[in-house]
């Protein structure tokens, strides 16, 4: 697909995070306007030296808006997508934060309609904050498949961390036991395998309803997104 100069996906209800572009070097037009793509817009694709003609209108990409170089034609609304600033710049550092835990479950739907702006404690879904900071994560029931981010260990305010019922797999990362605020871990009631990790005696961890908790298990695939890598 190297040759590839032409891209056009529009109206299609494509959903999931949008894939690694450096590969198609001599891509010009790239339409993606009108679908469900969720996550941030990847540098490979901003940066392509090739690149003509861009559209992401109508979606729900997150993260910073993204500047292409003057000479690129840009369609992309505002208002469109769920970028945390409507022009270019960093997100606050609690938003890119969250955005690298959401990565390991593929950036759902759910939440890319929800998280909304630069400020997570402006009742985004499954947050909620004191004075700023960020102290229960609940993401009970929300369709979540993939793994458990130990990018979750850099959000040091957290108190409670809720993500059962859900279909998440792999192991409970051992990074999270560094969080020095955590008082309650529940995991239940997903496919996780593997050691539990010592966490300290004051943190309760509720594991039930993962039937190879503390068994060692090959690692299964991550979730699919609309694309292979190209």
């Amino acid at each position: 697909m190297t040759r590839l100069t032409q891209l056009w996906f529009s109206g299609n209800e494509f959903s999931g995070p949008l894939p690694d572009f450096s590969g198609l070097t001599q891509l010009q037009d790239c339409n993606l306007r009108d679908n469900r793509f969720t996550g941030p817009v990847p540098d490979s694709l901003v940066n392509l030296p090739s690149l003509k003609v861009v559209n992401l209108t109508n979606n729900i990409l997150q993260g910073p808006t993204p500047q292409f170089r003057s000479s690129v034609l840009v369609d992309m609304l505002d208002n469109t997508n769920s970028f945390c600033l409507p022009q270019p710049g960093p997100c606050d550092s609690r938003v890119s934060t969250l955005l690298d835990v959401v990565k390991d479950v593929g950036y759902p739907t759910e939440f890319a309609e929800n998280w909304t702006g630069n400020d997570p404690c402006s009742r985004w879904l499954g947050i909620t904050c004191d004075g700023g900071n960020i102290t229960v994560l609940n993401f009970q029931k929300s369709g979540l498949t993939g793994t458990i981010s130990p990018n979750l260990s850099s959000i040091t305010s957290i108190q409670r961390l809720i993500l059962a019922d859900n279909s998440l797999t792999g192991t409970i990362p051992n990074e999270l036991t560094l969080l020095p605020n955590l008082t309650e871990l529940d995991v239940s009631n997903n496919q996780l395998y593997g050691k539990i990790p010592q966490f300290k005696s004051s943190v309760v961890v509720k594991t039930e309803g993962n039937v190879n908790i503390g068994k060692d298990k090959p690692p299964t695939s991550a979730p699919g997104n609309a694309f292979r890598q190209m």
